[in-house]
């Protein structure tokens, strides 16, 4: 019995020391994994920031009033100029 004990703690203990090994070297693996995941994380954010300032910058009300009067030749009107249509309730709708 003493001689199975004595075997078994023998070879436990190379066991051991062969799994706290493998799991710090597994460790290792996930903690570089985790640094890639976080670096192509911020990348990611700050590409979407850049875009969202682009679009602020081509959102702006001055940037679409300054391309409506250069390139497109308008302008705004007063509301003198300004003509409200109303149309009639289409009667063939009422009648069904």
């Amino acid at each position: 019995m003493k001689r199975a004990i004595f075997f078994l703690l023998i070879f436990s203990v190379p066991l051991l020391l062969y799994l706290n090994t493998w799991q710090t070297f597994r460790y290792m693996q996930l903690k570089k994994e985790v640094e890639v995941q976080k670096e192509g994380q911020n990348q990611w954010i700050e590409k979407n920031k850049k875009i969202i300032a682009g679009i602020a910058v081509l959102d702006s009300p001055q940037r679409i009033d300054k391309l409506a009067k250069e390139r497109l030749s308008l302008k705004k009107i007063n509301t003198e100029e300004l003509v409200i249509i109303k149309l009639a309730p289409d009667e063939r709708k009422q009648d069904e």
